[in-house]
């Protein structure tokens, strides 16, 4: 009776282990995946910052592009400009020689 009760007592012990072992691996999975969860949205910020660092030195880079653009503009109006003056200068000599002749 006592080796019945003993290899009984075993059986269940086991059992027991078995079910907490089942158990204990369920929660490691559910650990694994709330921990990747948790990286991936620790993640989330760092490259929500490195797109905004990104689109900033864009926006940088375009308006450097936009003031090289105006002072390319400022040139050429100066230049045409001084081209207006000596055609203005010339048609006026033209006139006088006209006028002379």
């Amino acid at each position: 009776f006592r080796a019945l009760a003993q290899q009984s007592l075993e059986d269940n012990l086991r059992s027991e282990l078995e079910q907490a072992t089942s158990q204990a691996q369920r929660l490691w999975k559910k650990v694994g995946s709330l921990d990747r969860a948790l990286q991936e949205r620790s993640a989330e910020p760092e490259m929500a910052a490195a797109e905004a660092a990104r689109q900033g030195e864009a926006a940088e880079e375009a308006m450097r592009r936009a003031r090289e653009d105006v002072r390319s503009c400022e040139e050429q109006t100066q230049l045409l400009e001084a081209q207006k003056a000596e055609l203005q200068q010339s048609l006026q000599c033209a006139e006088a020689s006209l006028e002379r002749g």
